[in-house]
């Protein structure tokens, strides 16, 4: 059923401190908060367990595999896989932070066929990229804001942010505004200011500002599409009432993707990992052995000697080499499977909050090319 948007309901900012987070006694409760970049403590606060620079190595040829134009296909061809063996494996002066092993390559090979196999049912084209649940487009770039003049921000949520102790917002329990009444009752309302007294205490309070707060709008999922039920800050919902059936059509195809990127934290907690290491292990080349028994027969005739213990230890330094942690000899699909989420079902019941942000990008024989912008986190605010 349709999410009740008549009233002002109690917000994070608004009813309730800016850093609160609805626990199972509240009526908002929809369940744990998902993980984020933003919260370094907490329920929403996540460490992944660290995984062994072969398994980052094997991550990172496979994001260069599916960067390839027709890497679906490609990867079943074997004349094309026996050519990037050739160049993947066992390249002269490779260290170890980039040498891939045959049976990490094979590893990864049988990986990529079964995610090529997948790929059509993958909303959008979307791919994962590394653990975290990062996921990229197969089918178009991500282009972000950049600089030089060459991007022009149209709806951007810094420009009018609410600023606590100056923006009026409606009481909680007041007629909500609607997209039709909302520019008629512009001024109505009291001003808001910050709730530090009962504010959460947290370790990390760097995502909260005091001063001011992005706007997002809401949108009801509830129905067989989204639908945006209050203004988008900084666009007219009269001017541009197309524009508004653009975004909710932007929405509706980016929640399979969000739905993909936003698993369980239980989930993200036990992944499991390619390669399993729990300690490190080290081999001696035969070349050098034969010093090292030199230096184990002279401790045999004088086992108090300090001074061969010294000799001993080393040699064993200079001469150790960590043996190399493997894959497992077969993959094995489960690893990459994860429990379905459904925004609707789980999160249906209260409207979503969206912050908009759009930009247009604007060439010129001046300025021809855009590089894209670096990645980032939005919405961090500084200690």
């Amino acid at each position: 059923m349709p999410v009740d948007s008549t009233t002002v309901a109690k917000k994070a900012g608004n009813g309730y401190p800016c850093n609160w987070i609805p626990e199972k006694s509240d009526t908002e409760y929809q369940g744990e908060p998902f993980p984020n970049a933003l919260v370094q403590v907490g329920k929403n606060y996540l460490v992944l367990e660290p995984i062994t620079l072969r398994e980052l190595t094997m991550l990172r040829f496979m994001n260069q595999v599916t960067d390839k134009p027709g890497w679906t296909t490609k990867i079943f061809d074997k004349a094309i896989i026996a050519k990037w063996k050739e160049e993947a494996v066992g390249l002269p002066n490779s260290d170890i932070k980039t040498e891939i092993s045959e049976q990490m390559f094979t590893y990864c090979v049988s990986e990529l066929q079964y995610r090529a196999t997948e790929h059509p049912t993958s909303p959008n084209g979307a791919i994962r990229v590394f653990n975290g649940d990062v996921y990229k487009s197969d089918t178009a770039k991500d282009w972000h804001p950049g600089s030089d003049g060459k991007v022009l921000d149209l709806v951007h949520p810094s420009m009018f942010p609410l600023i606590y102790g100056q923006s009026k917002v409606l009481s909680v329990g007041a007629r909500a505004t609607t997209l039709e009444d909302c520019i008629k009752r512009c001024g109505e309302g009291d001003i808001l200011n910050a709730e530090t007294s009962n504010r959460l205490e947290l370790e990390d309070d760097t995502a909260w500002s005091d001063k001011f707060q992005w706007l997002p709008c809401e949108v009801d999922i509830s129905g067989e599409k989204p639908k945006i039920v209050t203004y988008i800050n900084n666009l007219h919902p009269e001017h541009h009432r197309e524009l508004y059936s653009l975004v909710e059509d932007i929405i509706h195809a980016s929640i399979p993707l969000w739905e993909r990127t936003l698993i369980p934290s239980d989930d993200l907690r036990s992944t499991p990992k390619r390669i399993e290491y729990t300690f490190c292990t080290y081999d001696f080349p035969i070349e050098a052995l034969s010093e090292l028994e030199q230096i184990e027969e002279e401790e045999g005739n004088n086992d108090e000697d300090d001074d061969i213990s010294e000799r001993k230890k080393d040699w064993i330094d200079r001469n150790k080499v960590v043996e190399q942690p493997e894959p497992a000899e077969e993959f094995d699909a489960n690893i990459l499977k994860r429990n379905p989420l459904s925004f609707k079902d789980n999160f249906g019941a209260l409207p979503l909050q969206i912050i908009v942000k759009l930009a247009n990008i604007e060439l010129t024989p001046e300025k021809p090319e855009y590089e894209g912008g670096t990645w980032h986190v939005e919405g961090k605010r500084g200690p």
